[in-house]
Protein backbone atom coordinates (compact mmCIF):
# COMPACT_ATOMS: atom_id res chain seq x y z
CA UNK A 1 0.00 0.00 0.00
CA UNK A 2 1.64 3.39 -1.06
CA UNK A 3 0.02 5.60 1.98
CA UNK A 4 1.14 8.96 0.04
CA UNK A 5 -2.10 8.19 -2.06
CA UNK A 6 -4.58 7.49 0.59
CA UNK A 7 -7.52 9.88 0.18
CA UNK A 8 -8.61 12.26 3.24
CA UNK A 9 -11.30 10.15 4.16
CA UNK A 10 -9.74 6.65 4.27
CA UNK A 11 -6.94 8.69 6.09
CA UNK A 12 -9.92 10.06 8.67
CA UNK A 13 -10.67 6.54 9.39
CA UNK A 14 -7.48 5.25 9.98
CA UNK A 15 -6.72 7.98 12.24
CA UNK A 16 -9.10 6.55 14.85
CA UNK A 17 -8.06 2.91 14.87
CA UNK A 18 -4.42 1.67 16.28
CA UNK A 19 -1.37 2.93 14.85
CA UNK A 20 -3.76 5.29 12.45
CA UNK A 21 -2.12 8.30 13.88
CA UNK A 22 1.34 6.96 12.55
CA UNK A 23 -0.06 6.02 9.15
CA UNK A 24 -1.46 9.13 8.82
CA UNK A 25 1.64 10.98 9.76
CA UNK A 26 3.29 8.79 7.45
CA UNK A 27 1.50 9.72 4.58
CA UNK A 28 1.64 13.46 5.33
CA UNK A 29 5.02 13.36 5.56
CA UNK A 30 5.60 11.33 2.31
CA UNK A 31 3.49 14.13 0.92
CA UNK A 32 5.84 16.81 2.24
CA UNK A 33 3.47 18.45 4.59
CA UNK A 34 5.63 18.94 7.52
CA UNK A 35 3.55 20.59 9.61
CA UNK A 36 0.53 18.27 9.63
CA UNK A 37 2.50 15.01 9.88
CA UNK A 38 4.28 16.57 12.95
CA UNK A 39 1.14 17.15 14.52
CA UNK A 40 0.16 13.89 13.70
CA UNK A 41 3.42 12.21 14.78
CA UNK A 42 2.69 14.13 18.08
CA UNK A 43 -1.10 12.13 18.19
CA UNK A 44 0.78 8.91 17.46
CA UNK A 45 2.96 9.17 20.49
CA UNK A 46 0.53 10.18 22.87
CA UNK A 47 -1.37 6.76 21.68
CA UNK A 48 2.17 5.13 21.86
CA UNK A 49 4.54 6.27 24.89
CA UNK A 50 6.83 4.03 24.54
CA UNK A 51 8.18 4.47 20.79
CA UNK A 52 11.21 5.63 20.47
CA UNK A 53 10.75 5.90 16.32
CA UNK A 54 8.24 8.25 16.86
CA UNK A 55 9.98 10.60 19.20
CA UNK A 56 12.46 10.73 16.87
CA UNK A 57 10.16 11.19 13.46
CA UNK A 58 9.35 14.67 15.87
CA UNK A 59 12.76 15.92 16.98
CA UNK A 60 13.36 15.68 12.59
CA UNK A 61 10.17 17.14 11.94
CA UNK A 62 10.32 19.63 14.83
CA UNK A 63 13.63 20.49 13.11
CA UNK A 64 12.73 20.78 10.10
CA UNK A 65 10.01 23.36 10.61
CA UNK A 66 12.66 25.32 12.51
CA UNK A 67 12.21 24.45 16.39
CA UNK A 68 15.48 22.79 16.30
CA UNK A 69 15.77 23.16 20.45
CA UNK A 70 12.51 21.02 20.75
CA UNK A 71 14.20 18.86 18.23
CA UNK A 72 17.19 17.70 20.55
CA UNK A 73 14.70 17.56 23.10
CA UNK A 74 12.52 14.82 21.23
CA UNK A 75 15.89 13.18 20.51
CA UNK A 76 17.31 12.83 23.63
CA UNK A 77 13.51 11.79 25.05
CA UNK A 78 13.58 9.08 22.27
CA UNK A 79 17.51 7.48 23.14
CA UNK A 80 15.97 7.65 27.00
CA UNK A 81 13.45 5.20 26.05
CA UNK A 82 15.60 3.36 23.42
CA UNK A 83 19.29 3.71 23.94
CA UNK A 84 19.86 1.50 20.82
CA UNK A 85 18.37 3.26 18.23
CA UNK A 86 20.83 4.81 15.87
CA UNK A 87 18.73 6.91 13.63
CA UNK A 88 18.30 9.34 17.22
CA UNK A 89 21.75 9.32 18.12
CA UNK A 90 22.61 10.54 14.39
CA UNK A 91 19.80 13.28 14.14
CA UNK A 92 20.61 14.60 17.56
CA UNK A 93 24.29 14.50 16.71
CA UNK A 94 23.14 16.52 13.33
CA UNK A 95 20.81 18.52 15.33
CA UNK A 96 23.62 19.75 18.12
CA UNK A 97 26.22 20.30 15.25
CA UNK A 98 23.92 23.08 13.74
CA UNK A 99 22.95 24.56 16.90
CA UNK A 100 26.96 25.36 17.48
CA UNK A 101 27.38 22.20 20.18
CA UNK A 102 30.25 20.23 18.27
CA UNK A 103 31.64 18.31 20.92
CA UNK A 104 27.99 16.68 21.85
CA UNK A 105 27.66 16.51 18.52
CA UNK A 106 30.50 14.64 17.42
CA UNK A 107 29.86 11.81 20.76
CA UNK A 108 26.14 11.76 18.93
CA UNK A 109 27.42 10.87 15.70
CA UNK A 110 29.95 8.15 17.19
CA UNK A 111 27.39 6.27 19.14
CA UNK A 112 25.20 6.25 15.63
CA UNK A 113 28.45 4.58 14.20
CA UNK A 114 28.90 2.33 16.81
CA UNK A 115 25.16 1.17 16.71
CA UNK A 116 24.71 1.05 12.74
CA UNK A 117 28.61 0.41 11.73
CA UNK A 118 27.12 -0.31 8.40
CA UNK A 119 25.18 2.97 7.57
CA UNK A 120 26.88 5.31 5.33
CA UNK A 121 25.39 8.01 5.63
CA UNK A 122 26.13 8.39 9.65
CA UNK A 123 29.57 8.08 8.64
CA UNK A 124 30.08 10.64 6.33
CA UNK A 125 28.72 13.02 7.82
CA UNK A 126 30.92 12.28 10.53
CA UNK A 127 33.91 12.12 8.24
CA UNK A 128 32.34 15.59 7.41
CA UNK A 129 32.11 16.73 10.79
CA UNK A 130 35.89 15.54 11.58
CA UNK A 131 37.05 17.12 8.45
CA UNK A 132 35.50 20.36 9.59
CA UNK A 133 37.00 20.48 12.88
CA UNK A 134 40.52 19.68 11.50
CA UNK A 135 40.71 16.15 12.67
CA UNK A 136 41.86 15.19 9.32
CA UNK A 137 43.44 11.25 10.57
CA UNK A 138 39.66 10.59 12.23
CA UNK A 139 37.95 12.10 8.81
CA UNK A 140 40.45 9.94 6.37
CA UNK A 141 39.14 6.62 8.61
CA UNK A 142 35.60 7.38 8.56
CA UNK A 143 35.33 8.24 5.26
CA UNK A 144 37.39 4.64 4.34
CA UNK A 145 35.16 3.38 6.39
CA UNK A 146 32.35 4.13 4.31
CA UNK A 147 34.08 3.69 1.28
CA UNK A 148 34.64 -0.38 2.51
CA UNK A 149 30.98 -0.62 2.47
CA UNK A 150 30.13 1.92 -0.85
CA UNK A 151 32.77 2.42 -2.92
CA UNK A 152 30.80 4.55 -5.61
CA UNK A 153 30.43 7.25 -2.68
CA UNK A 154 31.45 10.08 -4.68
CA UNK A 155 31.40 12.79 -1.58
CA UNK A 156 33.61 10.22 0.48
CA UNK A 157 36.48 10.60 -2.29
CA UNK A 158 36.01 14.08 -2.61
CA UNK A 159 36.78 14.71 1.19
CA UNK A 160 39.53 12.36 1.09
CA UNK A 161 40.96 14.41 -1.60
CA UNK A 162 40.85 17.60 0.32
CA UNK A 163 42.62 15.95 3.24
CA UNK A 164 45.37 14.78 1.49
CA UNK A 165 45.90 17.64 -0.11
CA UNK A 166 45.73 19.73 2.85
CA UNK A 167 48.47 17.22 4.56
CA UNK A 168 50.73 17.84 1.21
CA UNK A 169 50.49 14.34 -0.27
CA UNK A 170 49.28 15.04 -3.43
CA UNK A 171 49.59 11.93 -5.30
CA UNK A 172 46.76 10.45 -2.80
CA UNK A 173 44.74 13.47 -2.56
CA UNK A 174 45.22 13.12 -7.29
CA UNK A 175 43.64 9.39 -7.05
CA UNK A 176 40.66 10.53 -4.60
CA UNK A 177 39.55 13.13 -6.84
CA UNK A 178 39.90 11.70 -9.70
CA UNK A 179 37.59 9.15 -8.18
CA UNK A 180 35.51 11.23 -7.14
CA UNK A 181 35.32 12.86 -10.82
CA UNK A 182 35.09 9.72 -12.72
CA UNK A 183 31.86 8.67 -9.90
CA UNK A 184 30.19 11.46 -10.28
CA UNK A 185 31.44 13.44 -13.33
CA UNK A 186 29.01 16.26 -13.10
CA UNK A 187 29.52 17.04 -9.65
CA UNK A 188 31.44 20.18 -10.47
CA UNK A 189 33.01 21.17 -6.99
CA UNK A 190 34.34 18.08 -7.36
CA UNK A 191 36.23 18.90 -11.09
CA UNK A 192 37.12 22.30 -9.29
CA UNK A 193 39.17 20.49 -6.57
CA UNK A 194 40.64 17.76 -8.95
CA UNK A 195 41.48 20.75 -11.12
CA UNK A 196 43.13 22.86 -8.58
CA UNK A 197 45.31 20.24 -7.59
CA UNK A 198 46.67 19.72 -11.16
CA UNK A 199 47.44 23.14 -11.50
CA UNK A 200 49.26 23.38 -8.19
CA UNK A 201 51.24 20.10 -9.41
CA UNK A 202 51.82 21.99 -12.10
CA UNK A 203 49.71 20.58 -14.84
CA UNK A 204 47.83 23.18 -16.00
CA UNK A 205 46.48 22.09 -19.17
CA UNK A 206 45.05 19.01 -17.25
CA UNK A 207 43.55 21.81 -14.70
CA UNK A 208 42.14 23.79 -17.17
CA UNK A 209 40.91 20.91 -19.09
CA UNK A 210 38.86 20.21 -15.76
CA UNK A 211 37.64 23.63 -15.47
CA UNK A 212 36.23 23.59 -19.21
CA UNK A 213 34.19 20.56 -18.68
CA UNK A 214 32.62 22.48 -16.18
CA UNK A 215 32.04 25.67 -17.93
CA UNK A 216 30.73 23.88 -20.86
CA UNK A 217 27.57 22.74 -18.56
CA UNK A 218 27.81 26.31 -16.00
CA UNK A 219 29.22 29.32 -17.78
CA UNK A 220 28.82 30.83 -14.99
CA UNK A 221 30.19 28.38 -12.55
CA UNK A 222 32.34 30.86 -10.09
CA UNK A 223 34.89 28.65 -8.92
CA UNK A 224 35.76 27.63 -12.58
CA UNK A 225 36.04 31.05 -13.99
CA UNK A 226 38.11 32.19 -11.27
CA UNK A 227 40.29 28.71 -11.43
CA UNK A 228 40.88 29.39 -15.24
CA UNK A 229 42.85 32.52 -14.56
CA UNK A 230 44.95 30.66 -11.90
CA UNK A 231 45.68 28.06 -14.85
CA UNK A 232 46.58 30.80 -16.84
CA UNK A 233 49.04 31.98 -14.27
CA UNK A 234 50.73 28.40 -13.84
CA UNK A 235 51.10 28.88 -17.72
CA UNK A 236 52.69 32.11 -17.52
CA UNK A 237 49.94 33.59 -19.60
CA UNK A 238 49.98 36.61 -17.42
CA UNK A 239 48.11 38.82 -20.19
CA UNK A 240 45.45 35.85 -20.47
CA UNK A 241 45.02 36.09 -16.81
CA UNK A 242 44.77 39.26 -16.40
CA UNK A 243 41.88 39.57 -18.68
CA UNK A 244 40.10 36.63 -17.01
CA UNK A 245 40.29 37.93 -13.75
CA UNK A 246 39.54 41.68 -15.11
CA UNK A 247 36.26 39.92 -17.27
CA UNK A 248 35.40 38.16 -13.82
CA UNK A 249 35.11 41.24 -11.61
CA UNK A 250 33.40 43.08 -14.56
CA UNK A 251 30.38 40.26 -14.92
CA UNK A 252 30.18 40.24 -10.91
CA UNK A 253 31.64 36.62 -11.32
CA UNK A 254 33.74 37.71 -7.90
CA UNK A 255 34.07 41.19 -6.67
CA UNK A 256 37.27 42.80 -6.13
CA UNK A 257 38.48 41.71 -2.90
CA UNK A 258 38.15 38.03 -4.18
CA UNK A 259 40.29 38.32 -6.73
CA UNK A 260 43.28 39.70 -4.31
CA UNK A 261 46.29 40.04 -6.27
CA UNK A 262 48.63 38.53 -9.17
CA UNK A 263 51.86 38.36 -10.33
CA UNK A 264 53.04 39.98 -13.85
CA UNK A 265 55.64 39.17 -15.85
CA UNK A 266 57.69 41.66 -14.63
CA UNK A 267 57.52 40.01 -11.11
CA UNK A 268 55.27 43.11 -9.84
CA UNK A 269 52.39 42.65 -7.64
CA UNK A 270 49.27 44.35 -9.34
CA UNK A 271 45.82 44.05 -7.71
CA UNK A 272 42.61 43.77 -10.28
CA UNK A 273 41.06 46.91 -9.53
CA UNK A 274 41.45 46.96 -5.84
CA UNK A 275 41.52 50.16 -3.73
CA UNK A 276 44.47 51.72 -2.63
CA UNK A 277 46.11 50.00 0.19
CA UNK A 278 45.96 54.09 2.41
CA UNK A 279 42.58 53.97 1.29
CA UNK A 280 42.02 49.85 2.64
CA UNK A 281 43.25 50.25 6.39
CA UNK A 282 42.30 53.62 7.60
CA UNK A 283 44.46 53.49 10.07
CA UNK A 284 48.05 51.12 11.92
CA UNK A 285 46.76 47.94 12.92
CA UNK A 286 47.59 44.54 13.69
CA UNK A 287 46.32 41.70 12.23
CA UNK A 288 46.75 38.69 10.01
CA UNK A 289 47.53 38.54 6.20
CA UNK A 290 45.76 35.08 4.54
CA UNK A 291 47.38 33.65 1.82
CA UNK A 292 46.10 30.69 -0.12
CA UNK A 293 47.82 27.35 0.54
CA UNK A 294 49.22 28.00 -2.76
CA UNK A 295 53.26 27.86 -3.83
CA UNK A 296 52.21 30.48 -6.12
CA UNK A 297 51.39 33.33 -3.72
CA UNK A 298 53.75 32.53 -1.26
CA UNK A 299 56.56 35.66 -2.57
CA UNK A 300 53.58 37.75 -3.30
CA UNK A 301 52.45 37.45 0.04
CA UNK A 302 55.81 37.98 1.72
CA UNK A 303 56.06 41.11 -0.25
CA UNK A 304 53.03 42.78 0.81
CA UNK A 305 53.66 42.07 4.49
CA UNK A 306 57.11 44.39 3.70
CA UNK A 307 54.91 46.66 2.59
CA UNK A 308 52.49 46.71 4.84
CA UNK A 309 54.92 47.19 7.73
CA UNK A 310 56.61 50.15 5.76
CA UNK A 311 53.25 51.80 6.64
CA UNK A 312 53.44 50.63 10.23
CA UNK A 313 51.07 47.81 9.86
CA UNK A 314 52.07 44.85 11.23
CA UNK A 315 50.41 41.81 9.51
CA UNK A 316 51.37 38.41 10.22
CA UNK A 317 50.88 35.51 7.66
CA UNK A 318 48.58 32.66 7.95
CA UNK A 319 48.49 30.13 5.16
CA UNK A 320 44.73 29.10 4.88
CA UNK A 321 44.28 25.54 3.12
CA UNK A 322 42.74 25.40 -0.17
CA UNK A 323 40.22 23.05 1.36
CA UNK A 324 39.12 26.39 3.42
CA UNK A 325 39.66 28.80 1.73
CA UNK A 326 36.19 29.90 0.48
CA UNK A 327 34.67 29.39 3.37
CA UNK A 328 36.55 32.02 5.15
CA UNK A 329 36.04 34.39 2.51
CA UNK A 330 32.37 33.49 2.67
CA UNK A 331 32.25 34.17 6.11
CA UNK A 332 34.21 37.25 5.51
CA UNK A 333 36.86 36.19 8.53
CA UNK A 334 39.85 38.25 7.05
CA UNK A 335 40.67 41.68 7.07
CA UNK A 336 43.56 41.03 3.84
CA UNK A 337 43.95 38.57 1.47
CA UNK A 338 46.15 37.42 -1.19
CA UNK A 339 44.10 34.73 -3.78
Amino acid sequence: MRLALLSPAVLAVLAQTPGGWRAQATALKAKGDAAGALAAFERAAEAEPDAADLRDEIGFLSAVVGRREEGVAWFREAIRLDARYAPAHYHLGVALWLIGQREDALLSMREAVRLAPRDVEYRARLAAAHQDLGQDDDAVREARAGLSFAPQRADLWNLIGLVEQKRGDREKARAAFAKAVALKPLEFDYRNNYGFLLVDMGEADAGMAQFQAVLKRDPRNKRAQVNVGYAFLQQSDFDAALKQFDADVKTGVVTRSENGCIITEKGKIESVGAAPIDKLVPAPVAGPLLERSVALYKEPAEMLQGQLRDIYIDADVEIVETSLWFNRLNRKDYTLGVN
